[in-house]
């Protein structure tokens, strides 16, 4: 056994040595990961009949084919409600208006409120906008 085991661990580093020793030392590496992946990482994966997946080449275009299919999909959406347009002038939004409005919201509703309420020229960037 113990001879065995040497011999193989020559030949891998043999095999590391080799111009081609960097594409094998990533392929040892992906095995190694594979062989340590638990069983809790298992998704159960049927094929379109509903046979279990256990090929995880096959698993993947199940679900790639999944997801494509979906995203593909056009879905009915709900309409938009429409408004009837506004028809005459407008009136301007003045800034005791806003000001009032700002005093009877809840602290902390709006961003920087304290600002815009103290100060005519602070309330006054609103109507600029």
């Amino acid at each position: 056994m113990a001879f065995a085991k040497v011999t193989y661990y020559n030949n891998v580093y043999g095999k590391l040595e080799t111009r081609y020793g960097e594409r094998y030392l990533y392929r040892l590496a992906k095995t190694r990961h594979r062989q340590t992946e638990d069983i809790e990482k298992f998704v159960g994966i049927n094929d379109e009949s509903g046979h279990l997946l256990t090929d995880r080449k096959k698993a993947l275009k199940r679900w790639l084919d999944y997801f494509e299919k979906i995203s593909t999909k056009e879905f009915p959406h709900p309409t938009n409600p429409s408004v009837a347009s506004v028809h005459g002038t407008v009136h301007k939004i003045t800034v005791e208006e806003i000001e009032s409005h700002l005093k009877k919201m809840k602290p902390d509703t709006a961003t920087m409120t304290w600002q815009l309420i103290y100060g005519n020229r602070s309330s006054g960037i609103l109507l600029r906008s």
